[in-house]
């Protein structure tokens, strides 16, 4: 991943006071939901700043968990949103090369990170390598931007001072939509009993400048933007947030969101 789409530290932070509860939160719970109370060990890739994380603890009180990122900013900002007598070890790991031996974890779950790895074929295989035998792997991914249409609010606005560099980051998180896709990265993994479901969720945000600093200043768009002219910021702020506020009106925001989840045992 190159520096750009790194999440530095101040980012992480944005990301998970802007971001975390508008987008992720919601299927973190869903992706949990699903995992088996009983797991002794998890593997938990991307972990980000830890939605997923705080919520492991409660499903499987009993669970060792390992929660890793491939960013040294969202392990740091994740540290402080998790209590210590959760007792989660944290790690730097590439979902490419897990540094783990074969068959040891119950359960792997990777919450929105699939998209971003070059080899996805690899990511998948890795996770069955790490599963022990019955084991299960769940991961989600978000559906076609247009039906996430927020995001493109946000980046159609944002892109307005960038007519002729425009930023494309968005292609990437909204890149994995093929229910198709997700089954054959399973089977060619050996996953069994594999499905992939269609979630639709409903974002909620308190404001409109909430809502525009999580997209603008929460996530890697930052530093595409910083690169082009940071001085460009505070303008691409208020122009994000009367956007918002012409679209959904004052006040909170609720948002449609839709992704898909697919899981598979080994």
């Amino acid at each position: 991943m190159s520096s750009s789409t790194d999440f530095t530290n101040k980012v992480a932070e944005n990301y998970e006071k802007y971001m975390g509860p508008f987008f992720f939160e919601p299927y973190a719970k869903d992706l949990v939901e699903r995992l088996p109370s009983n797991a002794g060990a998890i593997l938990e890739i991307a972990a980000g700043t830890g939605q997923v994380t705080r919520l492991l603890r409660d499903k499987c009180p009993g669970a060792k968990i390992i929660a890793t990122d491939l960013n040294p900013g969202m392990i740091e900002t994740a540290k402080t949103t998790v209590k210590k007598e959760d007792k989660v070890e944290w790690m730097i790991a590439d979902a490419q090369q897990l540094p783990f031996e074969d068959n040891i974890f119950d359960a792997v779950v990777f919450q929105f990170g699939l998209m971003f790895v070059p080899d996805k074929q690899k990511a998948v295989n890795e996770a069955y390598r790490v599963l022990k035998p019955g084991g299960k792997f769940i991961f989600n991914t978000w559906d076609k931007i247009q039906n996430n249409e927020i995001y493109i609010t946000a980046n159609d606005t944002t892109n307005s001072f960038f007519e002729n560099d425009p930023i494309t980051f968005w292609n990437v998180p909204f890149s994995m939509y093929d229910p198709d896709e997700m089954i054959k990265l399973m089977s060619g993994a050996g996953f069994n009993n594999t499905k992939t479901q269609n979630v639709t969720m409903t974002g909620i945000c308190p404001s409109a400048i909430d809502a525009a600093k999580a997209l603008t200043l929460g996530t890697p768009m930052y530093s595409f933007i910083a690169e082009r002219n940071a001085e460009k910021i505070p303008a691409i702020l208020d122009k994000v947030t009367e956007a918002f506020k012409k679209e959904f009106g004052e006040g909170s925001i609720r948002t449609p969101l839709s992704a898909w989840v697919t899981e598979g045992t080994k």
